[in-house]
């Protein structure tokens, strides 16, 4: 074989090697799509099963029975559907296209009612956290809603459940919520049963509408103490003098605050309302208001209003007398 045969065999084998290494690559071009085409597949399966679960899901918690949903949400199916709404037209809440406004309402107050992050949507905590963080800030934009102005009682008042507690705006009172805290927190939030709970006061109006609530005390904290700070914080709660709030044993009888003699019982043995519950940061009774009357700006008993106490319920109790004798 002279020089230029063999220079033409080895042109040729180096084509062929080429070739065969061509094919190659497009065999396992062709093995990594036939890979990812499966795989693709398989996702689009499980996400379609997600898809299903998730919506089943929704519809047990807030469309199926009330029991469900006040488990799960702490409200009955109505409440909730009213709340949705309202958070959607007054609050902001957008849906995006990715989360419903119903997935995302119920996903706060799932957490809010348990304490913790229950992934029951089958969310990513990431995803969890982004729309909490939505509803919470649409939720904030409803306290002109959800927060109302007390109205005094009349001095011509013939509620003879009220006609006695002329001035009075409404009552006040202080409840334990669970909570989840670090370790070295737990002592300064065990309260006197042992529970790990925060204290919160709670203020309504006589129709048992909320006028303004603070969270986040220790549950260690006494009541009075919690009071006090929402007498003197910013933004906290305003009593105008001369009026004043209904209150138990558990605060001081002074003004701005009517509470009854030691040892006299006034709870209930069971609040049939007792699922319901609020657990809210300081939240204001809207916008501040220059004071166009003079604010309680203290806590602390006095002779004076001690007095007024003892007259009322002196009053009150000939008035029950004469209607016995009669």
């Amino acid at each position: 074989m002279d020089r230029n045969h063999l220079l033409l065999f080895v042109k040729l084998l180096e084509s062929y090697i080429q070739l065969l290494m061509c094919l190659a690559t497009i065999r396992v071009w062709l093995i990594e799509c036939e890979e990812k085409e499966a795989q693709r597949i398989d996702l689009g399966n499980n996400t379609l099963d997600t898809l299903s679960k998730r919506s089943t899901e929704i519809h047990h918690i807030t469309r199926e029975s009330d029991d469900n949903c006040i488990y799960e949400l702490r409200m009955d199916r109505n409440t909730f559907a009213v709340l949705c709404d309202l958070l959607q037209t007054r609050g902001g809440l957008l849906y995006d296209g990715l989360v419903t406004i119903e997935e995302q309402v119920a996903t706060f107050l799932n957490i809010l009612a348990h304490h913790k992050k229950k992934q029951i949507f089958y969310r990513s905590g990431e995803t969890v956290s982004w729309y909490f963080h939505h509803v919470l800030d649409a939720l904030m934009h409803l306290q002109e809603i959800l927060f109302v102005r007390p109205t005094p009682v009349a001095n011509d008042c013939t509620d003879n459940r009220w006609k006695w507690f002329q001035g009075c705006l409404g009552a006040i009172d202080g409840t334990y919520r669970e909570v989840n805290v670090l370790d070295s927190d737990k002592p300064r939030y065990r309260t006197r049963k042992g529970s790990i709970a925060m204290n919160v006061l709670g203020v309504c109006n006589r129709d048992m509408n909320f006028v303004y609530v603070l969270a986040g005390w220790e549950g260690s904290a006494t009541d009075s103490r919690v009071l006090r700070d929402a007498i003197t914080r910013h933004n906290g709660l305003k009593i105008p003098v001369g009026n004043y709030y209904l209150a138990d044993g558990g605060y001081i009888n002074g003004e701005g605050f009517l509470a009854p003699y030691r040892g006299i019982r006034t709870h209930m043995a069971l609040d049939p309302e007792e699922y319901t519950s609020s657990s809210v940061e300081d939240m204001p009774i809207g916008e501040e208001q220059p004071n166009q009357f003079q604010i309680v700006d203290v806590v602390e008993s006095s002779n004076e209003w001690t007095q007024w106490r003892d007259d009322l319920a002196q009053e009150m109790f000939e008035s029950w007398m004469s209607t016995r004798s009669q």
